[in-house]
């Protein structure tokens, strides 16, 4: 699996990455149902003349794109997300895709567990987050966490 970047674990925001969160997408890991999504999302936001322009493409191309008889190309993508926010992208993208475009989950089902690790540290120091991750762990795992305490 190769990672775009290692995530800083300081200044981490609740929804992504530091700074700017697009360089930290792995555009080759998207699929292609993710990629039509994206375009959508950007012929959404802006209509087609201003999807057109933002893109770089012909409105023939991106019909062909949306429609799936193309393959999105990498360049189109990353144009794509600069017109997105965060949200956007995440509302886009299911959390399976997500996974794989920050390089978490491999394209084999793999879990890259030091990024892993640094997301799940970043999230402890959130009261929120951290209280998700508890309730996660004894809904999903009583069991495992009790015989670990000897109860």
């Amino acid at each position: 699996m190769v990672l775009v970047t290692q995530i800083n674990t300081t200044g981490f925001t609740p929804h992504g990455v530091p700074g700017d969160w697009r360089g930290y997408v792995n555009v080759g890991a998207l699929s292609a149902e993710s990629r039509r999504a994206l375009l959508e999302a950007v012929r959404g936001k802006l209509g087609w003349s201003g999807a057109l322009a933002a893109l770089g493409i012909s409105r023939a191309a991106l019909s062909r794109y949306l429609s799936g008889q193309r393959a999105v190309p990498d360049d189109v993508v990353r144009r794509a997300l600069g017109q997105l926010e965060e949200g956007e992208f995440l509302s886009a993208v299911g959390s399976a895709e997500r996974l794989r475009a920050v390089g978490i989950l491999g394209e084999d089902g793999s879990v890259d567990y030091g990024l892993l690790s640094q997301v799940v540290a970043v999230a402890s120091r959130d009261e929120f987050a951290k209280r998700l991750i508890l309730e996660f762990a004894v809904r999903n795992f009583r069991e495992d966490i009790c015989r670990m305490l000897g109860i």
